[in-house]
Formats: structure tokens, C-alpha cells, sequence
């Protein structure tokens, strides 16, 4: 469970970086002269403006999607550890193997979705992903409890 939740918080400290710095970026554009700018070249300088511009007229509240995905995602990474975990713990390769596909059609369904209907359906469509593989984990967290307590049955009689 913890190599999913560090795969993931990683995932989003990372990512949340790398908005923090486009960010502070677009706030430098906002308010300077690009034509003045020497570090746009000058081919690239109709580009640039055209980013910023689009930056800053996007929803606001399409900057939190981000961040809820990320939630999403950890979710997703956490139940897929969950379920490798428990393939290995108890010799079930089958589990494994449904961990990835579970991983290959999510992913391929949220950029399938994402390409056609666009991002907030595409959230809503990850965020039931998400509901899914917590109902995953403690499906599972209940397997483990069963497992444990055969094995602790078995030390105690041996």
C-alpha cells in the first residue's frame, strides 16, 4: 500500500511543481513587455503571448482539476499495490494480472474519453475509477484479514 501511495504522492509533488513553477511563470509574463523580453526569441515571440493569454483566460477552477486527479490517481496506485501485494502474499498470480489490466483500461479509457468528450467528464468518469479501487482495497483488506488469521490458526495449532 505504501509503495502506491509513494508512487502517487510522488507522482503529485512532482507534478505540483511543475505547476507551481508554470504559475509564477505566468504571473512574470502577465506584467512584462514579451517584445522586451530577451530570453523569448523573436520567431517564438507570437507563441508566447498566445500562451499566456490562453493561460490566463482559462476557468479558474479548472486549476483544481489537477489536483483532484492526482487524488484520483493515488487511489488507483494504491489499489493496484494492494493487488500485487496480495498476488505475492498468497501465490495468486491471477491478481497481478488483473492489476494490470485494471491499470491498462483505465488509462486507456481516460484518454480515449478525455480526446472526445474533454476534461471535467473525463474527471467524473477517473473519479468513479477511483471509487473502484477503494472498494478494491478493502475488498482485499478483508481477504488479507482472512488470510492472516488461517495463517495465525495454523502456527497455534502446529
Amino acid at each position: 500500500m505504501l509503495v502506491g501511495l509513494g508512487h502517487g504522492g510522488t507522482e503529485a509533488f512532482l507534478i505540483g511543481i511543475s505547476a507551481a513553477l508554470t504559475l509564477v511563470n505566468m504571473i512574470a509574463y502577465r506584467y512584462v513587455d514579451l517584445a522586451t523580453e530577451q530570453s523569448i526569441p523573436p520567431e517564438q515571440l507570437e507563441l508566447a503571448k498566445q500562451q499566456v493569454e490562453a493561460f490566463w483566460s482559462t476557468q479558474p477552477y479548472l486549476a483544481f482539476v489537477g489536483f483532484f486527479e492526482r487524488i484520483f490517481a493515488m487511489c488507483l496506485h494504491i489499489s493496484l499495490s494492494v493487488m500485487v501485494l496480495y498476488a505475492l502474499a498468497n501465490k495468486k498470480p491471477l491478481w497481478y494480472w488483473l492489476a494490470l489490466l485494471w491499470h491498462a483500461f483505465v488509462d486507456a479509457v481516460a484518454v480515449y474519453v478525455g480526446q472526445s468528450v474533454g476534461v471535467l467528464p473525463t474527471e467524473g468518469l477517473v473519479a468513479i475509477f477511483a471509487a473502484i479501487s477503494l472498494w478494491i482495497i478493502f475488498r482485499l483488506r478483508a481477504r488479507f484479514h482472512e488470510t492472516s488469521t488461517v495463517i495465525e490458526q495454523g502456527l497455534l495449532a502446529a
